[in-house]
């Protein structure tokens, strides 16, 4: 699964493609399971981790200039983490560029490893 963000003036591709990108997943312990489907239907994105017995259903709202991506549910034994989305950029976050990216967590549980400086 890669994602692809284009800048609206000019149409660059901000992402950057590389070997080991995380793929969705959920982890259990030191143990990572893989995401072996994914499955959009009514506005709703399913992974399943078929190595987890784990599910996990996101709802997924589209707006002109963001997407939303809210988990719904998951099913299946105890996890300790779900990764869902992961995109590396070839941005730096500084104000002049002309196109940003962020993770915006609607919890206090949002992992976000490290912030770019200003």
């Amino acid at each position: 699964m890669r994602a692809l963000l284009l800048t609206r003036y000019g149409g660059a591709d901000a992402t950057e493609l590389r070997e080991g990108v995380p793929e969705p997943s959920v982890r259990r312990g030191a143990d990572s399971f893989p995401a072996t489907k994914a499955e959009l239907a009514d506005g709703r994105l399913t992974l399943a981790a078929a190595g987890a017995s784990v599910s996990a259903v996101l709802r997924v709202a589209t707006r002109p200039s963001y997407v939303r991506l809210a988990v719904e549910s998951v099913a299946g034994p105890a996890i300790d983490a779900l990764t869902f989305l992961d995109v590396p950029l070839t941005l730096a976050g500084t104000p002049a560029e002309a196109f940003g990216a962020c993770a915006y967590s609607l919890n206090l549980f949002t992992r976000v490893d490290a912030l770019p400086a200003l």
